[in-house]
């Protein structure tokens, strides 16, 4: 808002009081002239004593007149120093006025920006609880359409409750008609895994004499380890001269058990490749790890027995690292027996 501007009095009134002293010096100026102008005319015209009673008197009453105008002019005064000192305290009056005024404004400016603010805010709520409303009506139709649905769904499920009862029904049949094909089928394992159980006897009984000069050489009832330092030098999967010739006996022991078992029973050669906790070296060619390093090993030895004249499709190999050892501990000898590699005879 813009202030209005002062008006000063003050400047017409000193203008007022000036005039008001040039006339009276010009009421003194005539007054000197006339008494001036009287006394030569006096001296050149022999005026007469009533004549000069006469001016006396009009110089008194100029006197007079001009104490009168001082009085007048010493009241001028006054009042002008007392309307200066009214309009002073007019114009702080009015300024303290303007100021009020202003401050009034800006308070009013402010509640009415308060009120806009509050309206704005109220009018967002409103489309809030617009928004509200709506989700409420579309939550209500989607529950009137689940409803729908779970009508629809008890009818579908009394159906497949019926049709369940149907099911259980031939379930149960079939449950007989399973147990008893259950136990046909485990008599038959039980006779296939008698009969591998007996070439697998035999297979292992074979490896052991064949392999009764070389050490290094553990058959068990289900298997049969050879050391890996037999087969490999150290940290490779290439195998040494003395684990290609036990290979090469080994190979011919398979492929007579190939002629002996029937065609009837699937059954595989298990290679199965094992290192000691030692971890491998950074940089290892060939291998980043002890469990790349057993699978290598043992698909080398795959790779060997096919060489003799194995069928590859009786060979699996498989790789184990250091997660199953033979024995716990950190000795040389200890680690000598976890690096091994182990041989299975299994069905398929």
């Amino acid at each position: 808002m813009r202030v209005r501007e002062r008006n000063n009095a003050w400047p017409s009134f000193v203008d007022l009081f000036s005039n008001l002293v040039i006339i009276l010096i010009f009421l003194l100026i005539v007054f000197v002239f006339l008494w001036t102008a009287t006394n030569v005319f006096n001296r050149k015209a022999a005026v007469s004593v009533d004549k000069i009673a006469e001016l006396r008197m009009q110089t008194a009453e100029q006197t007079e007149r001009i104490q009168e105008l001082e009085e007048n002019e010493q009241q001028a005064r006054v009042l002008l120093l007392a309307a200066r000192d009214e309009l002073l305290a007019l114009d702080e009056r009015r300024t303290v006025l303007e100021t009020e005024q202003a401050r009034m404004t800006q308070d009013q400016m402010e509640v009415v920006a308060a009120y806009e603010m509050k309206l704005l805010g109220m009018q967002t709520d409103r489309e809030g609880l617009e928004r509200i409303i709506r989700g409420f009506r579309n939550e209500e139709m989607q529950m009137r359409e689940q409803i729908e649905r779970a009508a629809g769904m008890q009818v579908e499920l009394e159906r497949l409750n019926t049709a369940l009862a149907a099911a259980e029904a031939g379930r149960r049949e079939k449950e007989v008609e399973f147990a008893a094909l259950s136990d046909r089928l485990n008599m038959a394992l039980s006779d296939k895994i008698a009969e591998l159980n007996l070439y697998q006897h035999q297979f292992f009984g074979e490896v052991r004499a064949a392999l009764a000069d070389f050490g290094g050489v553990d058959v068990s009832s289900d298997r049969f380890v050879i050391s890996s330092d037999i087969l490999f030098p150290l940290g490779e999967f290439r195998l040494s001269s003395a684990g290609r010739n036990q290979l090469r006996i080994i190979a011919g022991i398979i492929k007579g058990l190939d002629e002996k078992i029937p065609p009837h029973i699937n059954w595989v050669i298990r290679v199965d490749g094992h290192t000691d906790r030692i971890p491998v070296i950074p940089g290892t060619q060939g291998f980043g790890n002890n469990l790349e390093l057993s699978l290598l090993r043992a698909r080398a030895v795959v790779r060997e027995l096919e060489r003799h004249g194995v069928q590859g499709r009786r060979l699996v190999p498989a790789g184990f690292g250091e997660t199953h050892p033979l024995v716990e501990g950190r000795t040389p000898q200890e680690l000598q027996k976890n690096r091994r590699i182990e041989l299975r005879l299994t069905n398929q």
